[in-house]
């Protein structure tokens, strides 16, 4: 928000040095003196229309709007009062990803587990995309609103004219996985700056591609493969010179990348690098293992925010890779963020489908308290490992037999879904559950006085 909407205290400490200070140097600064003063201003929830966790966070880009996916309806809420503005059921099943168009106008793309992507206006649904046939998983509108980008769950991407809905290239397998190669999940797409050709693809293989689509594109057409994660990737970002790549992985850790020997591709070809790029900076101070955390720049790209597995969202300095600050209070994972600008910063954990909005105050008696939200389940610590274990096979099987929000689980139970291959995995996830909590419970019995610390919400550090 502008800074006449601050508390006057706040206003007055980034505003003394306005004489001294002008321009992004000036936003910098404030901004640094901003940060250690985030804390918890408000909370966005309706009981009566919330159940479980966020799919989706963003912030308009130029009005004040946060949008949030919740199962398959689109919540618009009004950050600076907390009115939900409207609660719109826009697919039939889980909403995977809320992409706006950069315009004064309330528009935006979804996409959906049920295989298609709309576009609306103020509620309306004005535009339908159906060639894709699997889960859509990420979406990207160029700067220019011309070309929008679709990626799946088996490694394709789409390229769609914004003004028309025409399909102009249909790219698939674009990544490969050694494990499964007919699920390799495309989470994240981003157009470099000023570009409608030139974009980033980060997928389940721990790889980030990069791709010019005046090229001719084969999966074996990127302009450059970087090899950025040990585990899968959440989020490939372009800062806004093109000159570096954010990546985020499942590797606890988050890496810079120098783009700098490719020059200036939004005017020209891009050729293909006979070298991988080096590594500017590493962010591992917060915790990702096992889900797709957000992470976005902040500060004009100053700073990094990202969730963590700890429950806590950081803010690293980007030169520097320190951690300025962290938001704590959560009581899980914190798999969802955006931050709108500079100023107020969207959070939401697995747990709840409470939105958290934080904002700095300088008051000496501004304390962070939240809800009071469901315990996390207990042996959460258990289940994690579970899935870490089996999560790639279940998703496989789910995948396979097109198992969503709205399946029929008693038939999925007994029908086609109740191969051996999903009845080996029942039985080992069971074995596994029983062996685990055996030896927890043991545990527990040896040292009694840990017996409490066992069965708390977990909160790795």
């Amino acid at each position: 928000f502008a800074f006449h909407m601050l508390p006057k205290k706040l206003t007055s400490l980034v505003c003394s040095r306005e004489d001294q200070l002008n321009g992004s140097q000036y936003r910098e600064s404030a901004l640094s003196q901003l940060i250690p003063h985030f804390c918890l201003h408000k909370e966005l929830n309706k009981p009566d229309l919330a159940q479980g966790c966020l799919f989706c966070l963003s912030f308009h880009p130029q009005k004040n709007l946060l949008a949030a996916a919740r199962a398959n309806f689109v919540q618009l809420w009004d950050p600076f009062t907390g009115e939900l503005k409207s609660n719109t059921e826009c697919h039939n099943e889980v909403i995977t990803t809320i992409e706006w168009i950069d315009s004064p106008n309330t528009t935006f793309y979804t996409s959906s587990l049920d295989k298609t992507i709309k576009l609306w206006n103020n509620d309306q649904k004005v535009q339908e995309l159906t060639r894709h046939n699997d889960w859509i998983r990420s979406l990207c509108v160029s700067k220019s609103n011309r070309t929008l980008l679709s990626g799946c769950v088996s490694a394709g991407i789409c390229g769609w004219d914004v003004s028309t809905g025409d399909q102009l290239f249909d790219l698939k397998n674009a990544h490969s996985h050694p494990s499964f190669p007919e699920l390799n999940t495309i989470n994240s797409l981003h157009f470099a700056n000023g570009s409608d050709d030139v974009f980033a693809s980060g997928a389940r293989d721990g790889c980030i591609k990069i791709w010019d689509k005046r090229t001719n594109l084969t999966n074996e057409g990127a302009v450059q493969m970087i090899v950025a994660h040990d585990k899968k990737v959440n989020v490939a970002l372009f800062t806004r010179d093109n000159t570096r790549v954010l990546s985020a992985g499942r590797d606890n850790a988050m890496r810079m990348w120098d783009m700098r020997s490719y020059g200036d591709c939004t005017r020209s070809l891009c050729g293909k690098a006979k070298a991988s790029p080096n590594v500017l900076q590493v962010y591992n101070k917060h915790r990702c293992e096992g889900y797709n955390v957000s992470t976005s720049f902040m500060g004009d790209e100053k700073y990094i925010l990202t969730g963590s597995e700890d429950n806590i969202a950081y803010i690293y300095e980007t030169d520097t890779g320190e951690v300025v600050k962290t938001l704590e209070g959560h009581s899980n994972v914190v798999h969802l963020l955006h931050s709108q600008d500079d100023h107020t910063i969207a959070t939401s954990s697995i747990d709840n489908c409470i939105i958290h909005l934080w904002r700095p105050d300088i008051s000496k008696d501004a304390v962070t308290k939240l809800s009071r939200t469901r315990p996390s389940m207990e042996g959460n610590e258990v289940l994690e490992e579970l899935l870490q274990k089996y999560g790639d096979q279940i998703l496989s099987i789910f995948h396979k037999h097109n198992i969503t929000l709205s399946s029929n689980w008693n038939s999925a139970g007994t029908n086609s879904v109740g191969d051996a291959e999903l009845q080996e995995i029942v039985l080992n996830i069971t074995s596994d559950l029983e062996q685990s909590l055996m030896e927890r419970n043991n545990r527990n019995t040896e040292n009694p006085r840990d017996a409490h610390n066992h069965d708390a919400p977990n909160k790795r550090q």
